[in-house]
């Protein structure tokens, strides 16, 4: 998913108290806008994802997701974001970066594409049934 350069300068102006978030956005623009190939970048530097499975890239976290690491988390972020239904993406960030295992970077980037697909719509297919536990960090 990715998002254009006014969204891009948008979202550093929400995110200017937040260096660790403005580095995933630094990371985002180097991935050209990808939301997707910047979280999997940054997951891959900080030692979160070990198995790189094909030459398609999709990335596994410690081979359990089979889909891309952005698309993995989110799955598990549905739990923590669906139960207060904000659609403010500063408020979503607040709450995936006190929950998730993950560079604060990297909850800046899942808030972006919840708001962007719609939280409404990233709630709807909310299961509730418990999600698999996130993976630990790789060491």
């Amino acid at each position: 998913m990715n998002i254009t350069e006014q969204e891009l300068t948008n979202f550093r102006s929400t995110f200017a108290d937040y260096p660790e978030a403005l580095s995933g956005l630094d990371k985002l623009e180097s991935c050209d806008n990808n939301l997707d190939a910047a979280a999997e970048a940054i997951a891959l530097e900080n030692g979160y994802i070990n198995n790189i499975r094909n030459s398609t890239a999709k990335l596994s976290v410690q081979g359990e997701l089979d889909q891309g690491f952005l698309d993995g988390i989110t799955e598990q972020a549905q739990k923590i974001i669906c139960h207060k239904y904000s659609d403010d993406v500063l408020d979503i960030f607040k709450e995936l970066r006190q929950f998730l295992p993950f560079p604060i970077s990297i909850a800046a980037l899942l808030a972006i594409k919840i708001v962007e697909i719609g939280v409404e719509n990233f709630c709807t297919s909310f299961e509730t049934e418990t999600p698999a536990p996130l993976p630990n960090a790789v060491n």
